[in-house]
């Protein structure tokens, strides 16, 4: 009998101790689950927005691509084409390297920019440069047929004989017309010129379409900027469609 309820007692205690374990580890679950979620909810606020660079050291999430004319990271819709052409002139000073990024460049004021560049590792400098479209400018009256003859000929290693040069157009800073050759057998076709630190540059000579790539090459070449006035179109060959300039 006393046996009985010796164990009967011992029973009773070793549900008493296992229930005051369940109680304790639902009440010790709860907070260390608790505990887990909220340094993961503080990691995630704690992580940086638009800190992803690109390949080229671009933070694209905040809108930064990479220019290979500029060979640095802009936002192609803060800058127009002579601030791009200011930029390329800051970096070329400042030395090209992996995430340059172009952070603001000024209006321009007498042909003077203001371009502050930027390092990866956050640090600017304050770049003046300048851009001048037209340096030198000749009299608009000169006949500049025999000059446009010799950048014909350098441009493409022509010969020299039978070379024939019409001028339809010509304010002094640009200048267009028409090539051909004595006897016609080669055939002709047109010609653009900008006149550049005293020398005509050919920016497009042919019988065919003009390529906007070459025109922004020619461009950010001679720093220039090719008025729509003189060629007013030009195909663009990444979105296979003629651009109105």
């Amino acid at each position: 009998m006393k046996k009985n309820i010796y164990l009967g007692l011992f029973a009773l205690i070793a549900v008493g101790i296992g229930l005051f374990f369940l109680i304790d580890i639902r009440k010790i679950v709860p907070e260390t689950t608790d505990k887990k979620i909220s340094q993961e909810e503080i990691k995630n606020e704690e992580k940086p927005i638009g800190g992803e660079r690109d390949e080229y050291g671009c933070l694209g999430p905040a809108g930064y691509v990479y220019n290979e004319q500029i060979m640095g990271c802009i936002r192609n819709w803060e800058l127009n084409d002579n601030q791009k052409g200011a930029a390329a002139l800051a970096i070329q000073e400042v030395g090209q390297t992996v995430g340059l990024t172009i952070i603001e460049v000024s209006d321009g004021v007498d042909g003077v920019y203001e371009v502050t560049v930027q390092f990866p590792n956050t640090e600017q400098f304050l770049i003046s440069v300048e851009y001048p479209q037209i340096i030198f400018k000749p009299d608009e009256s000169e006949d500049i047929s025999e000059a446009i003859a010799q950048a014909l000929i350098e441009k493409n290693e022509w010969e020299e004989d039978g070379l024939i040069v019409s001028v339809s157009e010509n304010d002094g800073a640009f200048a267009g017309g028409a090539v051909t050759f004595e006897g016609g057998e080669t055939g002709g076709g047109g010609w653009y010129a900008a006149y550049v630190d005293g020398v005509w540059e050919i920016i497009w000579d042919g019988n065919g379409v003009i390529f906007c790539e070459d025109l922004e090459e020619f461009e950010l070449t001679y720093k220039v900027e090719v008025p729509s006035s003189l060629i007013e179109e030009c195909y663009d060959q990444v979105l296979e469609t003629t651009i109105i300039r």
